[in-house]
């Protein structure tokens, strides 16, 4: 049980740590690639998928709006799959 709950408190510090490199990302590819790991680590780590599709929706909205295709690609993906 000990190992479990020290996974629980490292898949928060590593979402955490995502985050906080969020608030300082400028509009651009790196915010799309964080949004989408964001996204990643709530779906996989915590399980959470309303709001893994959230930062996958804010990733897709972003890459539109930045014509980056590989993010909307990873976005289409990512949603249809969480």
């Amino acid at each position: 049980m000990l190992i479990l709950s020290g996974v629980s408190v490292t898949a928060q510090h590593n979402i955490d740590s995502l985050q906080q490199l969020l608030s300082t990302a400028k509009s651009d590819s790196t915010k799309a690639n964080l949004l989408l790991a964001i996204g990643d680590a709530v779906q996989f780590q915590k399980n959470d998928l309303i709001q893994s599709k959230r930062y996958y929706a804010m990733a897709g909205k972003l890459s539109g709006a930045i014509n980056y295709t590989k993010g909307t690609l990873e976005y289409i993906f990512d949603y249809s799959d969480a």
